[in-house]
């Protein structure tokens, strides 16, 4: 199955930079006799978590990208790929709303100014 593409009616730059609070998915964590711990990397541990703020978005470009989310990734819910500058140079990923979590949107001078919690894969 072909995953949903970002608009190119909308701009994925970020704004000024971003966040990855999370690197990876946490190990899981096995407590042994004498206080110390086991840890495993789980299968697909290679997810980060990043807070990815695009740059302000007109009212036609935000058009774009509110049908993009709720029609074509129905509300949040599918992955999609997307061009993200990782290290300086433009790289498509896959990627998908952390656990489906709405955007955060605020408007201001006539921009809506969006940021959204990602889940990166194979970062």
């Amino acid at each position: 199955m072909t995953l949903p593409v970002w608009p190119g009616t909308v701009p994925a730059t970020a704004r000024d930079g971003w966040q990855m609070p999370s690197m990876y998915v946490a190990p899981i964590a096995t407590e042994m006799e004498g206080g110390n711990q086991r840890l495993r990397s789980r299968p697909g541990s290679n997810v980060a978590i990043v807070e990815y703020p695009l740059v302000p978005l007109t009212l036609a470009e935000w058009g774009y990208f509110d049908t993009f989310i709720r029609t074509t990734l129905g509300n949040g819910a599918s992955r999609f790929t997307m061009s993200l500058i990782i290290a300086g140079v433009a790289t498509s990923k896959t990627v998908q709303l952390n656990e489906g979590k709405s955007p955060v949107v605020r408007q201001q001078d006539g921009l809506m100014h969006v940021t959204m919690q990602l889940r990166v894969y194979g970062l």
